[in-house]
């Protein structure tokens, strides 16, 4: 039943979504340019080739038209303001390129022949524009309720793709668990490590006063994670990084006031792997020394990322209380509690810095 109404509330979000497009025809390009000089990919060229060679359209549509810039000095001189937002989000995973079809007068010298990428741009009421383009009316008046649509879309559906673990009831614990101790503080910064999808840390800072960093050593799951914090309108809060939680220095010293993770607990070989779990990514669901490695690594590095008083929040496998709290009391952490989930399985150990 619930997915079922899941499915009709897309359907009229959707719907919502697809007459904000069309009212966007009440308004004219004025030949800026700027969409044409400047076009930003999460792909680089290599990889939107091999995307448009498995049949991708909407990757051979953006190669038969863009090319790709020599440096990102280049494509500051086009849009200097979308640069530095990117610098200041640390987003390094983004590759710029233009047009060269765009005449010097602003004019496409094919313009009849050009694809939808280009005649339905801009096509996402919550893209950045500049001042200059003649959709930026359109945008300051439909923004509000497209914010609102596309939240619940995420509410409904939270992003993953096959590079990232899908998010479990046990992590609802997890958060729940944070959101519980920290009610009522203000201005904690928080460390996901091992974030995936970005679910754990996404959920903490949108309904806390808490900022963060979230880490992973897969860049494919950093795409998901970034995409989230920017649908979710977390770019000022989260910052999402390569990091890899084997090394201490993948995140400041003593930044966090909390440290949460999911980190992946399962043994190589244990045969109680769910149907569903099988086409999680390896990474995220394996581990060595039992399961144990991650705990390990976590409890170990942890202490030079943590606070005076911080807390560490990490979710556990079932039976796995003894050894992981073995481990990080051997680290010289403190045990503090173990949280159940619903149905009395204990999924989450909370330890403070000593």
């Amino acid at each position: 039943v619930i997915k079922l109404l899941n499915e009709d509330i897309s359907k009229e979000i959707y719907r919502k979504l697809n007459e904000i497009l069309a009212y966007r025809t009440k308004f004219k390009c004025i030949g800026c340019g700027t969409c044409c000089k400047l076009a930003c990919s999460e792909f680089s060229p290599e990889e939107l080739k091999n995307k448009a060679n498995k049949g991708d359209v909407f990757a051979n549509q953006f190669l038969s038209i863009f090319i790709p810039y020599e440096s990102k000095e280049e494509a500051r001189k086009i849009y200097p303001e979308y640069i530095e937002l990117l610098e200041e989000n640390d987003e390094k995973d983004v590759y710029f390129y233009h047009c060269p079809k765009l005449t010097d007068d602003n004019r496409c010298s094919d313009y009849e022949n050009r694809p939808p990428i280009c005649s339905n741009f801009p096509d996402n009421p919550l893209c950045l524009l500049p001042k200059s383009c003649g959709f930026r009316d359109w945008k300051n008046e439909i923004e509000p309720i497209a914010l609102m649509l596309h939240s619940m879309l995420e509410i409904i559906e939270f992003y993953t793709n096959k590079h990232t673990l899908d998010p479990r009831p046990d992590t609802e614990t997890l958060v729940k668990a944070v959101l519980k101790d920290y009610t009522g503080v203000k201005n904690f910064t928080v460390a996901d490590i091992g974030t995936g999808t970005g679910c754990i840390i996404c959920a903490i800072v949108k309904n806390a006063p808490a900022v963060g960093i979230a880490i992973d050593k897969s860049r494919a799951a950093l795409r998901v994670a970034r995409k989230n914090v920017s649908e979710l309108g977390l770019d000022k809060k989260i910052s999402v990084r390569y990091g890899d939680f084997n090394r201490a220095s993948a995140l400041p010293e003593k930044f966090a006031d909390v440290i949460v993770s999911n980190p992946p607990y399962i043994a190589r070989g244990d045969r109680r792997v769910d149907a569903g779990a099988m086409h999680d990514p390896k990474m995220a669901l394996f581990a060595e020394n039992n399961g144990l490695a991650a705990y390990m690594a976590i409890a170990k590095n942890g202490k030079q990322w943590i606070r005076d008083n911080g807390r560490i929040y990490v979710e556990i496998g079932i039976g796995m209380e003894g050894n992981v709290k073995k481990i990080f009391e051997n680290a010289d952490w403190r045990f503090i509690k173990s949280v159940p989930d619903l149905g009395g399985i204990i999924r989450v150990l909370v330890f403070s810095a000593q």
